[in-house]
């Protein structure tokens, strides 16, 4: 399952380092720096569709910090993720 960025409020933006509107469609791994997110994160998309919990970011700079996060399948309107 492919990750895309579909939104991002100013909080986030400023969070991350990143101009208002500039992380929209960019891949969800931009912000993990290990590039790809834990099993435990994947199981529970794929099992329920949602996940909330922290996990390891990475900002515009390169700098890591721990972060809250909720995230979330997207789906069509067939109920495929998007």
């Amino acid at each position: 399952m492919d990750s895309i960025i579909v939104y991002a409020n100013k909080a986030a933006g400023r969070i991350f380092g990143y101009a208002e509107g500039e992380l929209l469609g960019r891949p969800a791994t931009t912000l993990n720096p290990n590039n790809e997110p834990e099993e435990r994160v994947r199981t529970a998309l794929a099992q329920t569709g949602s996940w909330t919990g922290e996990l390891p970011q990475v900002r515009k700079d390169g700098s890591v910090f721990d972060a809250a996060a909720s995230l979330f399948v997207v789906r069509d309107d067939k109920g495929r993720p998007h």
